[in-house]
């Protein structure tokens, strides 16, 4: 699981590296709308532990991530 998740967060580098460049290559409400999935994922999991806990909120770190960079990215001339 580790591995898979270490290989997620390393293939989003591109991706906020890119939303960084051009941001208007981006949906800012679709992230907003994932980011919100894996909110509701964290708070629905039944047992609050490590191994439940790492996937949706390794998922949510990194959407948080590119959602900080489109609005920063978007709201600067």
């Amino acid at each position: 699981m580790l591995a898979s998740l270490a290989a997620m967060t390393i293939g989003m580098i591109p991706s906020l590296i890119s939303a960084y460049e051009n941001p208007a290559h981006e949906d800012l409400l679709a992230w907003v709308i994932i980011a919100t999935a894996s909110t509701s994922a964290i708070l629905g999991t039944a047992e609050w532990n490590l191994v439940s806990l790492m996937q949706p909120a390794t998922f949510l770190v990194c959407q948080v991530g590119m959602i900080g960079i489109l609005y920063l990215r978007r709201s600067t001339p």
